[in-house]
């Protein structure tokens, strides 16, 4: 049983504070939020919003606060693949707000997250007043609540994002035709190794339309994303079920490593089919692959 924290101070109550459904930007248009994001791109940045109300009295009270204190509502993110975090936009509540309501939203570059995004609100304290009680909290930052649970939203599968590099596969340490386009460089063999330090696409440079492709995901260059997309997939399901631990124990797999990442990719398109029955359908690639296909749907999104 995890230990159970006590703080110096006095907190809220989580009731106190009512978070709405969570709101993604998709196409120009608002939707409610996924659990998972498919086709989820790092160079597009997330536009997110919830909308919450806020018992500030009740608050006020749950804390020990004076008349004269100060709260600020924000919005926190966290993703565990990066180990980034932020905030996004906030309210600040004082006791003559009564009941509040307030929008609340973050936009979060692509790059700075990977495996999943975690949203939560939060409410810290921005000004103690005149003569707090021992119990009262008094420095200002001071977290008085954090929504739970979170809002979680995994991004093309639990870890399913890993480095892009371009380079020239003319010239240096690459024994790479001139003219391909990308190549997944990866050891299926040990599926323990963290996604982010083992797993690297690399796109070769002098290839135009790829590059352009990969860096600006232009609605013309649509085609080549899903070709990659599919291809990465592909590589990363065949390769894993080659391995024997990986299909007998996908368990064993620590969180963010590739083992974990392609069997949470299996879990998004291949739901509760065993990892057996997936490497024997593998074995006969003309019958597999198009289930692939589907499963990925590929160039439904043009």
């Amino acid at each position: 049983m995890p230990p159970v924290q006590q703080l110096p101070y006095f907190t809220s109550h989580l009731e106190r504070v009512t978070v709405d459904s969570w709101q993604l930007q998709l196409g120009g248009t608002l939707e409610p939020m996924p659990a998972f994001l498919p086709n989820w791109d790092p160079g597009v940045t997330l536009s997110t919003s919830t909308s919450i109300t806020a018992d500030v009295p009740g608050i006020f009270e749950d804390c020990a606060l004076g008349p004269d204190a100060r709260l600020r509502a924000g919005l926190r993110w966290y993703s565990p693949g990066t180990g980034l975090r932020g905030t996004g936009s906030h309210v600040d509540l004082a006791l003559t707000d009564g009941t509040l309501t307030s929008l609340l939203s973050a936009e979060i570059e692509g790059t700075q997250l990977a495996s999943s995004l975690e949203l939560a609100v939060c409410l810290i304290l921005l000004q103690p007043g005149l003569n707090p009680g021992p119990f009262t909290a008094r420095r200002p930052g001071t977290l008085l609540y954090l929504q739970e649970p979170r809002q979680r939203l995994l991004l093309e599968g639990e870890g399913g994002r890993f480095p892009v590099e371009l380079i020239d596969f003319s010239i240096g340490r690459t024994v790479l035709p001139d003219n391909a386009g990308w190549v997944l460089v990866w050891d299926p063999e040990d599926l323990h190794q963290p996604v982010l330090g083992s797993v690297r696409l690399y796109v070769n440079s002098r290839h135009e339309r790829v590059k352009q492709a990969v860096t600006l995901g232009l609605p013309e260059d649509f085609g080549i994303s899903e070709a990659i997309r599919y291809d990465l997939a592909r590589t990363l399901i065949l390769g894993a079920l080659q391995n024997d631990e990986f299909v007998n124990r996908p368990e064993a797999f620590a969180e963010d490593t590739v083992g974990a990442a392609i069997h949470a990719m299996l879990h998004v398109y291949f739901d509760g089919v065993p990892l057996h029955d997936l490497r024997s359908n593998a074995e006969q690639p003309s019958s597999f692959e198009p289930k692939l296909q589907a499963a990925l749907k590929v160039f439904w999104g043009e």
